[in-house]
């Protein structure tokens, strides 16, 4: 791979670590310090899952009206800003006592910031890692960008939380926006040459942004998605984080040695959709995972602390396992040209399930206590529920959606 991709690789890993640093960490103090109440935490928390989609339909425009490693640099800058504008708010509403009016403006202020962090998400992967790739890496190029964005959310949160236990929040936030302003700096070192944009540019367009005929692969990311959310608003500690990373490492390497490696050795195409071994096996595994960690969180918590921990483990490496085939699936199942579309419908669709699951989680916490508990019975429902639909509509629908598609390209 060639070291403009790794760097680009890094910067994906600090935008979306800067994310998800305030997941565990800004529901409790918007619960104890601003007063909050319960649908306006969980509306805060997960209303980056609706304005990721705010420029989709302007990012081909953006992309080819301007630089495109300008306009993902100044978008990350503008998220950057947003949680400094937090910051600001927090301490204003604070300090003058107007608690009122706070939801409306944190709400604005996580708007934009889900938008800006949507825009910079579908150029680094849509676009830049494209452009910086060989043909022939393309596919194992964007599956490690995939692999980036997903360690990032327990790498964020235990950032977050760490930051937490040490200081204070606002020192969450300030490191956030220092993890924004390091991604920024790394892409600035990167040189993309000019390309001239189409001859005729439309203002908007699905180009770069969504593919909506991908929707039988949509249903069981989003599914994935809000188990994804529901497990990370829960944690409290950071060794669960740590468990969470392991798992992910684990099923990375795990895909590596078999998939990466094999296709290395044969010359073959790397992908992880297609033939049985890929389209039902792999998920098979991946789904036996999630249905052990369920059953081993009901019986850690009342049993033993290192069964939670083990909870975790399969937890993150079933995640990891079954967004990679939807990921590879997104990209085996698009038409001509339309690569970049279907992984921004990837990240989009997986962040506005994490944002479900965050949300859901929320709402359904006990009223007095609006900040998520691990081990309320609402929590394994939702687990169960996403679980189902994910693994019923991937057998069901998904599978034969991925041969038919495969079938008609070839």
């Amino acid at each position: 791979m060639h070291t403009d991709f790794w760097k680009l690789t890094t910067s994906t890993f600090f935008i979306a670590a800067a994310m998800y640093m305030l997941i565990p960490t800004m529901p409790e103090i918007l619960s104890s310090v601003l007063e909050l109440s319960q649908t306006q935490i969980a509306s805060w928390t997960g209303m980056p899952g609706v304005s990721v989609f705010a420029f989709g339909l302007f990012c081909s425009y953006l992309i080819q009206r301007y630089r495109r490693n300008k306009v993902c640099i100044l978008s990350t800058a503008c998220m950057a800003l947003t949680i400094l504008a937090t910051t600001y708010l927090m301490d204003e509403f604070l300090l003058k006592g107007i608690i009122q009016e706070s939801p409306v403006f944190l709400l604005a202020t996580r708007g934009l910031m889900g938008a800006f962090f949507g825009l910079s998400l579908m150029i680094l992967s849509s676009t830049l890692t494209i452009d910086c790739c060989d043909s022939d890496h393309r596919t194992k190029a964007n599956t490690i960008m995939a692999w980036t964005h997903l360690a990032a959310i327990p790498a964020g949160g235990s950032i977050g939380l760490l930051m937490v236990i040490e200081s204070n929040i606002q020192n969450v936030l300030y490191t956030a926006m220092a993890s924004c302003f390091i991604a920024i700096y790394i892409m600035s070192s990167i040189k993309f040459p000019f390309k001239a944009p189409e001859e005729t540019l439309k203002r908007m367009s699905c180009d770069r942004f969504f593919v909506v005929s991908s929707l039988p692969i949509i249903i069981p990311n989003i599914a994935i998605g809000i188990v994804i959310g529901t497990v990370i608003i829960c944690i409290r500690q950071m060794k669960e984080f740590a468990g969470i990373l392991a798992g992910i490492l684990l099923a990375i390497l795990a895909i590596y040695i078999i998939f990466f490696r094999k296709s290395q050795t044969t010359k073959c195409k790397f992908t992880l959709c297609g033939g049985n071994h890929t389209t039902t096996m792999l998920p098979a595994i991946g789904y036996a995972l999630l249905a052990a960690s369920l059953i081993l969180a009901i019986r850690a918590l009342t049993v033993n602390p290192l069964l939670h921990l083990i909870c975790m483990v399969a937890s993150g490496a079933a995640a990891t396992i079954l967004m990679s085939v939807h990921h590879s699936c997104f990209i085996e199942t698009a038409d001509h040209c339309q690569r970049g579309s279907a992984l921004s419908t990837y990240f989009l669709t997986l962040e506005l399930g994490i944002s479900i699951g965050l949300f859901t989680s929320l709402m359904t916490a006990a009223p007095q206590n609006p900040v998520c508990e691990f081990t309320t019975d609402n929590i394994y429902y939702i687990l169960l529920t996403s679980s189902i639909i994910a693994a019923l509509s991937y057998f069901f629908i998904t599978k034969k959606y991925i041969s038919d598609k495969i079938e008609r390209n070839m």
